[in-house]
């Protein structure tokens, strides 16, 4: 029965990899990762991205959803640099990631340290809140003073 499903999913799957790739085409994008934990006691982590525009509200993609062993910096790090790895599977692009959007839990906070050596940049942004939205609405506020983001341009402040 679970090969059935597969066999119905697989290509949905990728005909939406396929287009979330097109409109992001040669874009900065900025991701998020949003981790948690189930009532079971298993924890997950969602990665979305999205299309970094000075002026314009763009929406994100999910890329992926993974189950990870724990929620430490270290495999939230994995987690983010391998499943970057489904948008750019030759890599070489990383210098588009010109945004992260992250909660202020000092794991997390350690993570975006990590990904921007890993990944060579150097904007971020720490979210104290924990809805998404309110991130983003701070984040375009706040980001309307800087004409022109790019990875030279140093973001770095808490955002309450």
């Amino acid at each position: 029965m679970k090969v059935r499903y597969v066999k119905i999913l697989e290509p949905c799957y990728h005909n939406t990899l396929k287009k979330i790739k097109n409109k992001i085409g040669e874009n900065n994008i900025r991701i998020s990762v949003d981790e948690t934990i189930n009532i079971k006691g298993r924890y997950g982590a969602n990665l979305l991205v999205g299309i970094l525009k000075s002026n314009t509200p763009t929406r994100p993609f999910l890329l992926t959803c993974k189950v990870l062993e724990k929620t430490y910096h270290s495999t939230v790090v994995r987690f983010i640099n391998d499943e970057l790895k489904i948008l750019w599977p030759l890599g070489g692009n990383d210098e588009k990631v010109l945004l992260m959007l992250l909660y202020a839990a000092p794991y997390m906070t350690k993570t975006g340290d990590t990904l921007s050596f890993l990944l060579k940049f150097n904007s971020r942004y720490v979210c104290s809140s924990h809805d998404e939205q309110d991130c983003r609405e701070s984040v375009q506020r706040n980001i309307a003073q800087y004409a022109i983001i790019s990875p030279r341009t140093r973001i770095n402040r808490q955002i309450k």
